[in-house]
C-alpha cells in the first residue's frame, strides 16, 4: 500500500470511529433496572437467589399477598445478607422490569422463585410462601 492510500485508510478508520462513538457518548444506553442489575450481580457472584415478583415494590400497594411477601422478603434480606441474594421485582402496570418477567414466564401474583448458585431454577412457588418453608428451601440451596 502506498502512502497516500494509508492516509486515506486512516480517514476512514477515524470517520467511522466517530460515527459510532460520538453518538454512545451523547445518548448512554438506558440504566439497567435495579431488580435486574440486582440478580446480574448476585448471578455473578454465584450466590443462590429470590426472585419476588409482585405488586406494590417501592409504591403502596392493597394486595395483602404481596404486602406479606414483601415484608417477608425484607426480613429474610438482613438473615441472609451476603448468603443469599432476595430481590423484589416490580409487576407494576409501569415496571421497566420486563427482561425477568418475560424470561421467566411470570403470570401470577405474588410469584417466587429459587435459584441455585448456578443459575438453575430449583422452585418456583404462586402466593404467599410460609416462613418456615421459605427459610428450609433458602437454607438448602445456600448450602
Amino acid at each position: 500500500m502506498s502512502k497516500r492510500e494509508w492516509i486515506v485508510a486512516g480517514g476512514l478508520m477515524m470517520m467511522i470511529v466517530a460515527a459510532v462513538v460520538v453518538p454512545l457518548l451523547r445518548n448512554p444506553p438506558p440504566k439497567m433496572p435495579a431488580g435486574e442489575a440486582a440478580y446480574h450481580a448476585a448471578v455473578k457472584k454465584g450466590l443462590p437467589v429470590v426472585l419476588c415478583f409482585r405488586f406494590g415494590v417501592g409504591a403502596a400497594t392493597r394486595d395483602a399477598k404481596c404486602l406479606t411477601m414483601g415484608e417477608l422478603t425484607a426480613k429474610l434480606r438482613e438473615r441472609y445478607k451476603g448468603r443469599v441474594a432476595l430481590i423484589d421485582v416490580s409487576l407494576d402496570p409501569n415496571t421497566t422490569e420486563r427482561y425477568l418477567i418475560e424470561h421467566y414466564s411470570i403470570r401470577n401474583v405474588p410469584t417466587t422463585l429459587l435459584l441455585s448458585r448456578s443459575g438453575k431454577l430449583l422452585e418456583v412457588h404462586d402466593g404467599v410462601w410460609a416462613e418456615e418453608k421459605l427459610v428450609a428451601a433458602v437454607d438448602k440451596a445456600a448450602g
